[in-house]
């Protein structure tokens, strides 16, 4: 089974560069969802191979997660179809014959394409195949500025509170790249200044938590 990240990647490079022999998706929904993940054949059609799957495995709540492949129509008729679900969902056919796009995951079930477009109802997801669990998106890691490690001076010990905000600083173009530093040097204590400054934050502490809002850390 391909990571997360191999699988994303993969299904990209499909929307524009399809690499099957013929160079086309068509009616291929099963084989296209499961080698997004790198997942061995166990059915012919996406019907069966969601009525394949062990209870434990298939669920019908909505949206599917991020990391399964999500399957639409009948489960005693017709072929159905499959949609790998990753940032998005991903589907052949929909929008151009034979080509893969990029499907908006909409608030209902009933308000995708599958379901407007080709009367094929929600049928529920997957997260495991034969050939394994499918993967899941690494959990982001909470990324934290602790305010003792900020001490105006030439150099302390590398903290990655420090290294965190100098990137923010970069970022806020307020901090040369070059400067870049795993303590809070002058020069990064100089830019923060500037930061509040042209915010008008009434203290540091503000001026610290409008920029982790702006660059996804918390300050403590």
């Amino acid at each position: 089974m391909r990571s997360y990240a191999d699988a994303l990647a993969w299904a990209k490079r499909q929307v524009t560069a399809p690499t099957p022999p013929e160079g086309t998706w068509y009616n291929r929904c099963q084989q296209f969802s499961r080698l997004v993940f790198g997942a061995a054949a166990w059915a012919p059609s996406a019907r069966e191979a969601f009525n394949a799957t062990p209870a434990a495995n298939r669920h019908t709540s909505w949206p599917p997660p991020s990391g399964s492949i999500a399957y639409w129509g009948n489960d005693h008729s017709g072929a159905g179809h499959a949609t790998p679900i990753l940032d998005t969902c991903y589907s052949n056919d929909i929008y151009r014959r034979g080509q893969i796009d990029k499907v908006k995951i909409t608030t209902r079930a009933d308000q995708m394409p599958f379901v407007t477009r080709w009367n094929l109802p929600y049928r529920g997801w997957i997260d495991a195949t034969p050939s394994g669990p499918i993967p899941r998106p690494p959990v982001p890691v909470e990324r934290v500025v602790r305010l003792a490690e900020l001490q105006p001076r030439d150099r302390v010990p590398s903290s990655t509170s420090a290294l965190i905000m100098n990137d923010a600083l970069i970022a806020e173009g307020l901090l040369p790249k070059a400067s870049r530093r795993a303590y809070w040097s002058p020069a990064a204590h100089e830019a923060f200044r500037v930061f509040r400054n042209q915010g008008k934050y009434p203290d540091n502490l503000a001026a610290f938590q409008a920029l982790g809002r702006r660059h996804d850390f918390t300050v403590a």
